[in-house]
């Protein structure tokens, strides 16, 4: 459980009213409550909850997992020897005893797209053990073709395969992200829906910014809560703008969340999005580049 040490000095006013009960009562392990750096940010929000050992043999344990666990990577470029992959996915359906070894060979000698039809074999399998591999082999991947994999992890019945599938998804670059965090915001173990938020360590900020967009129309409370919490401290133009939809949210408790944290970063109340953004149009060049008014 988080304490209040872990969550810095600087508490912004949603951290502060909104997170802190539930942080201090172990409800929320996802959220982080700090400062972003202007371009990067390190079936509900906090630092994931002190995670326990996977139970499921071969999965990697989600004991320590944070973004710094699952620093990006890429595939090779070069096309692997399909002859010489064929051969060594066919010997791992039909030599048991060689599975570990055979999947370290295809990591360090065949990182490459043509792996993936073999790591979806792994997934539709069945096998815990074999999914888990799947999952470790993608994780901290930034091309966006790994998320049709780890997609089908996320209607998995183990929590930890979920969570696992969200961690290894969490450096991908490309618009393909925001699609699938939406799968996994709707999932209905809180700490998979909130996973990400303490995953999202180097990704950019263009990017974040449509994962809070989604995470503002998400049907769970917390995840709402989470991506709020995360744009009021991003305070910054974008970020003003992404809260300025929520001021049209059907639901009302986040209504009432968006117009307050706008009014905490600019001192202005606005009750639709559309006046918000006529009123930003015409006032946008009296504020810096963090949300300080100059005039």
């Amino acid at each position: 459980m988080l304490s209040l040490a872990d969550t810095t000095p600087v508490m912004s006013r949603f951290c502060h009213y909104k997170l802190l009960p539930a942080l201090l009562a172990g409800a929320l392990s996802v959220v982080s409550c700090k400062p972003r750096t202007p371009e990067t940010k390190g079936p509900e929000a906090g630092e994931v909850p002190p995670a326990r050992p996977a139970t499921i043999t071969g999965l990697p344990s989600l004991d320590g997992f944070s973004a710094a666990s699952r620093q990006a990577r890429e595939f090779e470029e070069e096309a692997s020897d399909s002859g010489a992959l064929k051969a060594l996915t066919d010997r791992f359906w039909k030599h048991p005893g060689e599975r570990e070894a055979i999947l370290e060979r295809l990591e360090a000698e065949f990182y490459t797209r043509d792996l993936l039809p073999f790591l979806q074999e792994l997934v539709k399998s069945g096998n815990d053990e074999w999914v888990g591999h799947a999952i470790d082999l993608l994780a901290g991947n930034t091309s966006g073709e790994i998320l049709q994999v780890l997609e089908s992890c996320l209607g998995h019945r183990e929590e930890e395969v979920r969570l696992a599938a969200v961690s290894a998804a969490s450096q991908v670059r490309t618009g393909d992200l925001p699609g699938f965090l939406e799968k996994a915001f709707r999932d209905l173990s809180p700490a998979v829906r909130l996973s990400f938020f303490h995953e999202q360590e180097g990704q950019t900020d263009a990017l974040l910014m449509r994962v809070y967009e989604k995470a503002l129309a998400a049907p769970h409370q917390d995840v709402r809560d989470a991506g709020m919490s995360e744009l009021e401290l991003m305070s910054n133009p974008r970020a003003l703008e992404v809260l300025f939809g929520a001021l049209d949210s059907p639901y009302a408790e986040t209504r009432e969340e968006a117009r307050a944290t706008i009014d905490f970063l600019i001192e202005q109340e606005f009750d639709s999005a559309s006046a918000a953004r006529a009123w930003w149009q015409a006032n946008r060049r009296r504020f810096s580049a963090d949300l300080v008014r100059e005039d």
